[in-house]
Order: structure tokens, then sequence, then C-alpha cells
């Protein structure tokens, strides 16, 4: 557990005041990117509900199709349609943020106030970023979700990327001639790098930058929201190259988070043992120093730093396992992600995260044992992808599956 200490100080009465009005205002979700290209509607009017209602589903309405005009014969009464709600279920979840520091740590805050800025306002701006990723994250949980129309072009043996054709046939083989709200386009940091290297005939960048009038950039007629959060679900590692003196052979398991260049670098060894370092940015960055046996149970690998500065926050979805050899300290063995990506095409209002606003604040506490006190924040709330836009008479979500260049 990570306990804050006279090196961090902190006032959690201020911290909670502070807090709390950065998160009163009803705009406070505004700098969540969904949100911001219009896709997602966020609503803090969720009721409180009793314990057992985590983890169990939710009924989030919308408005139904009255359907379309119909011939009717001279002296036939019209049959009515029905203007009702409908009802779709969403899942509940608990997400939340916390911290502990010490009484001591507490009072040397009071008499040496952080000279660089005020820390309470760091912190509160700090906590509610960190609520608009989380939003984000299972807002993108609910549009990747299996169930819409899904164009699959990835390829093992002939790679296909993003371009512009391929935007253009997914919006109307998934939308037809409902097109006038489509609204953005989710992809990973790595596709928005494939968009920006394609141009026309005239050298022009087919992904146009709003940088002067607008926070998005835009692409075939739709804003691009990048977010790493977009699982690469199906992506692998290649095969393990080594150099050195007589490597044992390397196997690497799991499903990688991001775009890695892997590389494993060994820093001691001998006949059974190795200690190791890893980087995911081609050697760039390197982890905290981990310990493998040969012929041994696989090793995670997780960056043991107290600041992880590799993979997703140290964390790479992956292990590593050794075969029987003798480990020399010139060892490096080299991989890189084999990424299978999915681009989300989205129209305006097609997701909803409904959240309890007044469950949401910073409540504070103190451990009479340890003399520190505590602080947390609760977010309650349900993420969904509705079925059919509401108002619309299509899905609101369509997926492409593809490749992304230098990781094929």
């Amino acid at each position: 557990m990570a306990t804050t200490t006279t090196s961090d100080v902190m006032n959690p009465e201020i911290l909670t005041e502070v807090v709390q009005g950065v998160f009163s205002g009803k705009d406070a979700f505004n700098d969540s990117r969904l949100a911001r290209a219009g896709v997602a509607i966020i609503n803090g009017s969720m009721p409180e509900g009793g314990p057992d209602a985590l983890g169990t589903t939710i009924k989030v309405p919308r408005f139904g199709v009255i359907g379309e005009f119909e011939a009717v014969s001279e002296n036939v009464a019209l049959v009515p349609k029905k203007l009702g709600m409908v009802t779709e279920e969403a899942t509940i979840s608990h997400d939340a943020l916390g911290y502990e520091t010490t009484v001591w740590a507490r009072a040397n805050g009071q008499l040496f106030p952080n000279a660089s800025g005020d820390p309470y306002t760091e912190a509160a701006r700090q906590i509610l970023a960190a609520a608009n990723r989380r939003i984000d994250l299972r807002l993108i949980e609910a549009a990747i979700a299996a169930g819409v129309f899904q164009k699959d072009v990835y390829s093992a043996t002939a790679p296909v990327n993003m371009s512009y054709d391929l935007a253009v046939d997914t919006r109307f083989d998934a939308f037809g001639d409902e097109q006038d709200d489509l609204a953005a386009i989710l992809v990973h940091s790595q596709v928005t790098k494939d968009l920006l290297k394609l141009k026309d005939g005239q050298g022009n960048p087919l992904l146009t930058s709003t940088q002067a009038g607008g926070p998005l950039d835009n692409f075939a007629g739709l804003a691009v929201v990048t977010s790493d959060r977009l699982p690469i679900t199906g992506s692998s590692m290649s095969t393990p190259v080594s150099s050195g003196t007589s490597p044992p052979a390397l196997t690497i398991a799991g499903t990688p988070l991001g775009a890695f260049r892997l590389h494993i670098d060994a820093l001691t060894g001998d006949a059974t043992t190795l200690t190791f370092r890893f980087s995911t940015d081609g050697g760039n960055t390197w982890s905290g120093t981990l310990t493998a046996l040969d012929d041994s149970a696989p090793v995670a690998l997780i960056d043991p730093s107290n600041d992880p500065v590799v993979g997703v926050n140290g964390r790479t979805g992956l292990t590593v396992a050794f075969a029987s050899g003798t480990f020399n300290a010139d060892n490096l063995w080299t991989s890189a992600t084999v990424m299978k990506a999915t681009s989300i095409l989205m129209k305006r209002n097609a997701l909803a995260f409904w959240f309890n606003q007044g469950l949401l604040q910073l409540q504070t506490d103190k451990d009479i044992r340890r003399d520190t006190n505590e602080a947390a924040m609760h977010l309650y709330g349900a993420a969904h992808r509705y079925q059919r836009r509401p108002g619309g008479t299509r899905a609101g979500v369509a997926h492409i599956v593809h490749n992304v260049s230098s990781f094929v």
C-alpha cells in the first residue's frame, strides 16, 4: 500500500473541499474525449441502490422507433403506431481512487507548503482527470463489445492497414443512408500514426488538423479520437530473436497491452539464474531488475519500479520463460508486437455513461493505530452502448479490425 509521508504533504480537509468544488459543476466530465466528440452522453442522475446491485444490470431507457409512413386506402382506418420507451440493460460498475497520508506529513505540509504551486488544486485536477479517463475506459469497453457490424480485414500474411477507402466502405456497409449523425472514429495511437501518413494524389494529408478551431482532428469526415485504452485483442508477439553468448531459448506468452518493441537484457547470469531488465520501446527506457530461472515457471513482465516508465504503467500483459541453458551477461532477446487493431465508427450519442453524482464525493477517515489519514473517492456508474442510436433505426457503432504498419 502506498502511503504519503513527510515529503508528500497534504491536508485531507483542504483537499476534500477543493475536490468537491471541482466535481460539483455539471460540466465536470467535459474533458472525456468521447463526450467531447459528441458520441457519449454522460449523466449523473443514477439513483442510489443497495450494495447487492453492484455487478448486476440496470435499465437504461430510450425512445423506441415510431415506424414509417404507409399507404392507406380510401375510407380505411389507419392503424396507429405506439411511441414508447424501450429499456436496455447495462452492468453497474464501481471504480475507486484513494490515498493515505501520515499525520506527520500533514503537519509538515502546513509549515512548508509546496513552493512550486498549490498541491490541493493539482491533486483535485489529477483526480478529475483520472475520473475522466476511467469513464472513457468504461465507454470504450461498451463500444468494443461484440454484437455490432464488424468489417474484419486483418491478415497475418497480407497486412491491411486503415485507409480512407476502408473507412468509407465500412460507413456505408454498416449505416447505409443513415450517415448524417456519424460523429467520430475511435482509434489506437498507432492507427493515428498510419492516418497521418496517408496523402491524396497531390501529397495533401488525408487527416486534417483542427488545432485552430477545435480539439479533434478529422478523417473521412469524422472526428478522430485517439486512445490507447482500446484493447488490441488478438495481437501477439513475434518470434524472439536472441544474441550474445549461447542464450537459452525464450518463450513469450500472453496478449501485449500495447505496441511494444520488446528488449530483454541480461544483467547477470550463470548456469541457472538470470537477472534482467526489459524495455518496451526498443531499449530507450528500462524496467527495474527481475529474476528468472532456466527451465522454470514463467515470469510476468511487470516493472517492479515505484514509478514505472515502460509498458502500460509498468505492465505488459506478457510472461517470459527460459529454456534450460547457461545465462550470460551479454544475452539479449528482442521481439515486437504483431498488432491487431480495432477501430470504431460511432454515431452521435451512441454511448451513455450513467453515474451517481451524489456518491461521487471525497471521503476521509482516520486510522488511529497508524496515525494516518485516508481519503477515497468512489464512482458508481454504468456504461452502455445503445442497440440503436436514440431516434435512429440502426446501431450507432461499427467495428473495423485491421493491421497496423510497423507492427505486422
